[in-house]
């Protein structure tokens, strides 16, 4: 991403608004500077950062507008991996050397000094199992300049405007107070992927069910009190995972060079993520147990997918894989798998206390206090060892069903 120094603008003085000034992706000159800097990254592989910088200072006399080029570089750099070019330690060989040149001094070149020298890269060469040649080429390997170019992420310059477009974005969330995230009509596959970014990043947020879908506050790094530069990295890492959604809206609440603007995005700006999107995939082991529910539910008995989702106290979710459906009544269906990182006890109680009464949760006992499983069960809560049984699913199912009608009857 991209800091303020990098970031282009527009900005509303009136209305106090302010935007990414987006470059068009049809634009030619833009995506041929872009293939100049991919061309000059990807032929530097085996080289030095050193020799790096001096085929892009090259490239950059060659003109074009200089804070595109200094961002295209530095989200170029994201794509690249350094490494030591041995992996011997050049702090401890220099001062192995210094320390046996000190020794033997003076050390240098011609007559008895050259064999002197050579002597001494010999010993030094051997201690630590080089060439005497790999010791001076060694010897400042740990410095900047000195690491080698291992692999660069190849992409299409296309791809790479497209993720320069986002990074202005982002560059805007840096230094944010909150942004409310309005979700329309979210699908529960969806809101499964977006939810975990959102703790995945570690981000502070509230959630509200609308009349259309979901409200999701989420505080920004002048909110908090500490870490404020990694938190605004974090928030602003988490933009790509929202532009995977299929309808939504944002606004928040952004502080640039000194001002407070209000930033605004959705859909219409066509930013296009650049994470993996995983949100419309079904897991195998869901879709094995939606066949097996559907392969022996009774004829009056549908398996849907899942449409509410519930807000637990507005610091998580209930987000159902599928609802089982008859006689017009419907029971919610989550299923936590053995891989999910949970903390059972304070998941547990925002579903306690919020969760539907006609919920089901199934969770895997491994992921549950053995004190807690001895305790008088919850009547919304399914247990299970290696997979969701589906013959108990339907069972508890059935049983939610008749409890509703006999109350509808009373």
């Amino acid at each position: 991403m991209l800091g303020n120094a990098l970031l282009r603008t527009r900005i509303d003085t009136t209305e106090r608004t302010i935007r990414p000034a987006l470059v068009n992706e049809k634009n030619r000159d833009v995506l041929h500077r872009v293939e100049a800097v991919l061309e000059t990254f990807a032929s530097a592989v085996g080289t030095t950062r050193g020799e790096l910088d001096e085929r892009l200072t090259t490239l950059a006399k060659g003109g074009g507008d200089l804070k595109l080029n200094k961002a295209l570089v530095e989200l170029a750099f994201d794509l690249a991996r350094f490494e030591a070019p041995c992996q011997v330690d050049a702090s401890a060989l220099r001062t192995r050397l210094f320390e046996l040149s000190a020794r033997v001094f003076p050390v240098g070149t011609g007559g008895m000094q050259e064999d002197a020298r050579q002597h001494l890269l010999s010993d030094v060469a051997s201690q630590f199992g080089i060439t005497p040649e790999a010791v001076e080429r060694f010897m400042f390997s740990d410095l900047k300049d000195e690491q080698l170019l291992e692999a660069f992420e190849a992409t299409e310059p296309l791809q790479m405007l497209r993720r320069y477009n986002v990074a202005l974005a982002q560059g805007l969330l840096l230094d944010a107070v909150r942004m409310d995230i309005t979700l329309v009509s979210p699908s529960p596959q969806r809101l499964r992927q977006l939810f975990r970014y959102l703790k995945f990043f570690r981000l502070l947020f509230a959630v509200q069910e609308t009349a259309t879908g979901m409200l999701v506050q989420v505080d920004g790094p002048l909110s908090i009190l500490e870490q404020t530069r990694a938190y605004g990295v974090r928030m602003a890492s988490f933009l790509p995972a929202l532009l995977l959604m299929d309808g939504w809206e944002l606004a928040a609440d952004v502080r640039f060079r000194r001002r407070r603007y209000t930033f605004r995005l959705d859909p219409s700006s066509k930013l296009v993520s650049h994470y993996p999107d995983k949100g419309a995939w079904t897991p195998p082991e869901l879709q094995q147990l939606l066949d097996r529910l559907r392969q022996i539910a009774p004829p009056d008995i549908e398996v849907l997918d899942g449409q509410s989702v519930v807000s637990l106290g507005g610091r998580e979710v209930f987000v159902p894989d599928f609802e089982v459906a008859a006689s017009g009544r419907s029971v919610p269906v989550e299923v936590v798998w053995p891989w999910k990182k949970i903390k059972w006890s304070r998941y547990y109680e925002l579903f306690d206390a919020h969760a539907p009464a006609d919920a089901l949760l199934c969770v895997p006992q491994k992921l549950v206090p053995a004190t807690f499983l001895k305790r008088r069960p919850d009547p919304r809560l399914l247990f299970y060892r290696a997979t969701p049984p589906a013959d108990k699913i339907l069972d508890a199912v059935a049983s939610k069903l008749a409890s509703a009608r006999e109350k509808r009857l009373i």
